[in-house]
């Protein structure tokens, strides 16, 4: 169990993370760390083989060759889920991302997923935003679905119905992404004064809040703004 402790320091100093891949079993076998920490590092390992495949020639086929080899217990492990659909994502195999969400939802539903669901730029996308809707009739006032929903209304040049998926998410759940968005629809569509009042939403829930301090009740001319600057 020493030499394997110390094995299994060198491969992750040096970042050899197949060969610590390899030594997984003789650290389990020896007990060499508690339960909880060894299977952290198989979570890590395998994240990061999942990165190399990433950085393969053919990243998209790699990463699902990788995939397909890895057990049935890390398939189901939610974390390995999410990076592996972004690591497809991020290489450009929107089908296959697609096809994975599509799959993981129907056992199990995931925040994560959805979110990435509305991220995928797949070769149908009235396809992609009528799946999502059919999801509504379970989860109707889903946050994270409803971002989804307004980014896909958005790729099929549904202005409308994007704006009213946006503000719904917004109103279910204030967050600084969905004002973003919100925002950058409005100014697209031309309501300047809406979209700086999502802006500023925004800027409200990333920021450290401002102390109170006195204001301008309204424009100072232009020849006065810097008056008082040294």
């Amino acid at each position: 169990p020493y030499v394997l402790d110390l094995l299994c320091k060198a491969y992750r100093g040096l970042g050899d993370w197949q060969a610590l891949s390899d030594l997984l079993p003789e650290l389990r076998k020896y007990k060499v760390m508690p339960e909880d920490e060894l299977a952290g590092l198989e979570s890590e390992v395998q994240v990061r083989l999942l990165q190399a495949s990433a950085a393969a020639e053919d990243p998209g086929a790699s990463l699902q060759r990788h995939w397909q080899s890895l057990p049935a217990n890390f398939k189901r492990d939610p974390g390995l889920l999410h990076t592996y659909v972004e690591l497809l994502v991020g290489a450009g195999a929107a089908a296959a991302a697609e096809k994975v969400i599509l799959r993981a939802l129907k056992q199990q539903w995931d925040a994560t997923l959805v979110d990435l669901y509305g991220r995928v730029e797949g070769d149908d996308p009235g396809k992609q935003l009528a799946n999502a809707e059919a999801w509504l009739s379970e989860h109707p006032e889903d946050p994270d679905l409803l971002r989804c929903l307004g980014r896909l209304a958005t790729r099929e040049q549904l202005w409308s119905q994007a704006r009213d998926y946006f503000e719904r998410s917004a109103a279910a759940r204030p967050s600084a992404e969905t004002y973003a968005e919100l925002g950058r629809l409005l100014a697209a569509m031309g309501d300047a004064k809406a979209s700086a009042g999502c802006f500023n939403q925004a800027l409200a829930l990333v920021s450290t809040p401002l102390p109170a301090l006195p204001m301008p009740e309204k424009p100072l001319p232009r020849s006065h703004r810097l008056s008082n600057q040294g």
